[in-house]
């Protein structure tokens, strides 16, 4: 969602039922209604005409729309959680550059909130994400907002470069995700020309 507010998002992005495109489907945009899981969503998808989601009977909103007839309210205090004090390095993604820090722990970063409409209930609660002090800088940053790794005792502070992040697993995980949709993609179009040259072949050879 970014720092788009609900009201700017456009209504097929809104749907819990809306599915978007993949890293090679740029632009399109599915819809599973019939979907439990995410795995079904990914299943079950199909292609819609944006312009068509006004019309269509399925649509729910995945965001808490007001007013809202709460029976019971569950808020959960906010709390940090593995204090740990550690040296680290730290990659900011504003600057690239790489600077010495020190990991506090799991510290509260966001709040979040959840309906559940068949009990009436609004939870409150907070997510937490690593926390790292960086002394020079005077300030605190989030894990969720750098690349950083512990400082082994005795190792040297050294900078954490593109390939540290490349080999990152969840990096290895994303590009390899892609790549597999690009061949998959790349599959069935071939697929789809040598249908339509076998299909060509059969009409001349019936006229």
């Amino acid at each position: 969602m970014g720092n788009e507010s609900i009201e700017e998002i456009p209504r097929h992005r809104k749907c819990r039922y809306y599915v978007p495109g993949g890293f090679t489907e740029l632009g399109k945009n599915y819809c599973a209604p019939n979907a439990k899981t995410l795995g079904e969503q990914w299943e079950q998808r199909q292609e819609i005409n944006v312009e068509d989601c006004d019309k269509c009977g399925h649509y729910k909103c995945k965001y808490i729309e007001y007013p809202l007839t709460i029976q019971e309210l569950e808020i959960t205090d906010p709390e940090a959680w593995g204090i740990v004090f550690e040296p680290v390095k730290v990659r900011l993604c504003e600057d690239n550059k790489t600077y010495f820090g020190i990991l506090l722990g799991e510290f509260p970063w966001k709040t979040r909130a959840s309906f559940n409409e068949e009990e009436g209930k609004l939870k409150i609660s907070t997510i937490t994400n690593p926390c790292i002090l960086l002394p020079k800088q005077k300030k605190v940053v989030f894990g969720c907002e750098s690349w950083w790794s512990r400082i082994k005792p005795g190792e040297d502070i050294s900078d954490i470069t593109d390939e540290d992040i490349d080999n990152t697993w969840y990096v290895k995980l994303l590009r390899g995700l892609a790549k597999k949709e690009v061949f998959e993609n790349g599959a069935a179009e071939r697929n789809n020309q040598k249908a339509l040259v076998a299909d060509g072949k059969t009409n001349k050879s019936t006229q």
